[in-house]
């Protein structure tokens, strides 16, 4: 199965929060460059953090993600891949 971008997020413990989330739901991911983004937290051109999902689950994730970040009111940094 093919696995996409979900979203790049900033350091590795905004990447495990978002990864809870989707597991809760039942949708299983992969954090990619997880040590990079600790490293490098302050920029996301460098070292992000990438949340990688099954591609048949990437509209069902992006909707948990947001609705998350809606009821956390963090809708104006919150930026999912839309691709």
């Amino acid at each position: 199965m093919k696995t996409v971008l979900l979203i790049s997020c900033d350091n590795a413990i905004q990447a495990h929060i978002f990864q809870g989330a989707l597991e809760n739901e039942g949708i299983p991911s992969v954090l990619k460059n997880e040590d990079m983004g600790n490293f490098f937290s302050y920029n996301r051109a460098i070292g992000g953090v990438d949340i990688l999902v099954y591609e048949r689950d990437l509209e069902r994730a992006r909707e948990i993600l947001e609705r998350n970040a809606q009821e956390e009111g963090l809708d104006e940094d919150f930026d999912v891949n839309e691709e």
